[in-house]
């Protein structure tokens, strides 16, 4: 088998067509923001439909998680960015299994250890990274779009991470 010398070369080895070159939407932050997701509208209609999805997260926590003040969920006692995220993980979990999101899967949950091409020093550089598989966009969408989760959840997403990157991809068949 050749390797493909381009992105049009390997489309083409895979019946690709130029619309489909979005397999990966970032639905994260801006680059240098923190916080807020992206246009899940916009992420939606790159992304395809009714088929399975990875999403890839890529986060910088902050030392000491920071909430609002007026977030009632707020740990009494200061904790971490990566308690904070923790605390996320498990109620994200539980309310995606309320509103009947099925089957989301961790397949790889893990620290970033050094950036190998640009070096420990240079470039980016993330404190932990997770993937996790979706039956589709529309029951992910479906969370983030919750009252309950806005309301309850995210804010510890909020508070934990300084820097993040989110990337809804798809398999190549």
């Amino acid at each position: 088998m050749c390797r493909p010398n381009s992105a049009v070369d390997f489309m083409a080895s895979h019946n690709l067509q130029t619309s489909q070159l979005a397999l990966t939407s970032n639905i994260g932050m801006s680059p240098r923001t923190e916080g807020g997701l992206g246009d899940l509208h916009a992420a939606s209609q790159l992304i395809p439909k009714n088929e399975p999805y990875v999403m890839l997260n890529m986060m910088n926590f902050k030392p000491e998680a920071q909430y609002d003040n007026d977030f009632e969920g707020s740990p009494s006692n200061p904790i971490s960015g990566a308690e904070a995220y923790t605390i996320y993980r498990q109620a994200f979990g539980k309310r995606a299994t309320e509103l009947g999101v099925k089957n989301p899967a961790v397949l790889f949950l893990g620290k970033a250890h050094t950036n190998l091409i640009a070096g420990p020093q240079e470039g980016e550089s993330w404190d932990f990274i997770v993937m996790v598989r979706f039956e589709n966009f529309a029951s992910f969408k479906m969370v983030l779009e919750d009252e309950g989760y806005i309301k309850l959840i995210q804010p510890h997403r909020l508070a934990a991470v300084r820097e993040f990157r989110s990337f809804a991809v798809s398999e190549i068949h």
